[in-house]
Order: C-alpha cells, then structure tokens, then sequence
C-alpha cells in the first residue's frame, strides 16, 4: 500500500498543486485538509483508486470528498451515494456559491466550508 499518511500535508500553504500516481492506494484523514492555495490536482489516468471531477478529488467509487483545488465550479451537485466530505474540503475555495448535498451523505468534516 502506498498512502499520503494523515496530517501530511494539512495548513500546508505553499502546496499549489497535487499529483496523484496510479500506484497511490490511500489518503488518510486530514492528508490534503486546509491547503488554502491548491489550484491544480492531476490524477494518474491509470489509478484504481482516486478520480478527480470539476477540481473535486474523490475515492474512486466517489464515496469520500478528499479535497478541492480553490477554484471549483460556482455551482456543485455532489453524485448521489457520496457518504462523506472530509474535513476543510471547501475551507479556502473561493468561487463556490452552491452546493447541492444528496440525501446518501451521514459526514461532513469540521470546517468543510
């Protein structure tokens, strides 16, 4: 298992941009949480395990919410059977005016927005 460990990278403001590889199996809790000048994510096409839509890093099955670059789309609908936005996903994203949550979410992190 290759993984981003917890806290890795959190309120770590001079990360600007974030690289998925295909062999990036896991990233744990509040790894990517608070990163306040992230403007570019690029996912591996080739990984299992993470898919990025509209600046929004998800589990591949688009369960979790990882994080988000700062500028995502004004408005958001978030898929149904997403089940949980992890902590500051939204924290420093500054163009976003709406989100529309399905009824499939039961966590929403500390300081999502």
């Amino acid at each position: 298992m290759i993984k981003i460990p917890a806290y890795a990278f959190y309120q770590y403001s001079p990360l600007t941009k974030i690289n998925i590889p295909a062999h990036l199996t896991l990233i744990e809790t509040n790894a990517l949480s608070f990163t306040p000048n992230v403007t570019s994510i690029v996912v591996d096409s080739a990984s299992d395990y993470f898919i990025l839509e509209n600046g929004l890093l998800f589990n591949k099955d688009k369960t979790q919410l990882r994080c988000a670059i700062k500028a995502v789309p004004e408005n958001i609908v978030l898929p149904d059977g997403i089940l949980e936005l992890e902590d500051g996903t939204f924290y420093s994203v500054t163009t976003l005016k709406t989100i529309q949550l399905p009824n499939t979410v039961t966590k929403i992190g500390d300081y999502v927005f």
